[in-house]
């Protein structure tokens, strides 16, 4: 297995898979370190440096260390297969956001739909909801049907939640 040092954090070292080891330290507190998982689903890691600690993404370090910085600050890490836990270099590339969403969609990983945590409809409500707006019926009276505010029928008369179902019906 491969190691190199973090770019930004010299006393770390990254492997080609993820791991994390710290091989300087004044106190002796050398060796692999534990990563924890974010609300985001993704693995974290503590990384301390002249008395401050600062958490960084474990998938953003492997690809520093193995393929480089981020070609723009506005650039995110990306991965292949869609599964946050594969942090190997060879799983990783540097995205912007809209790639980076577009790999959500087609991984069946994004916050949409029924996904989303606060979603008061689900996917065939949506979409008979979509139908009757298409037939002229009244938003008030979709959203008394389904009791859910009228707000949220208008979102998707709008197109501001469940666009993409537009693709299916």
């Amino acid at each position: 297995m491969e190691w190199r040092t973090c770019p930004q954090w010299p006393e770390y070292e990254v492997s080609e898979r993820g791991d994390i080891r710290r091989t300087l330290c004044r106190f002796g507190n050398i060796g692999l370190r534990k990563p924890y998982r974010a609300a985001n689903g993704r693995l974290m890691i503590a990384m301390r440096h002249c008395g401050k600690t600062r958490a960084c993404h474990i998938s953003r370090l492997v690809l520093e260390a193995f393929v480089g910085p981020a070609p723009s600050s506005k650039h995110q890490c990306a991965h292949n297969d869609g599964n946050p836990d594969n942090n190997h270099w060879s799983n990783l590339r540097w995205a912007t956001a809209s790639e980076n969403q577009m790999d959500r969609v087609a991984h069946g990983t994004s916050n949409r739909g029924e996904r989303f945590g606060r979603v008061r409809l689900t996917q065939p409500q949506a979409l008979e909801a979509k139908r009757a707006l298409a037939c002229g019926t009244h938003p008030a009276i979709i959203a008394a049907q389904y009791d859910v505010a009228v707000t949220t029928i208008k979102s998707i008369k709008q197109g501001r939640s469940w666009a993409w179902l537009q693709e299916e019906a």
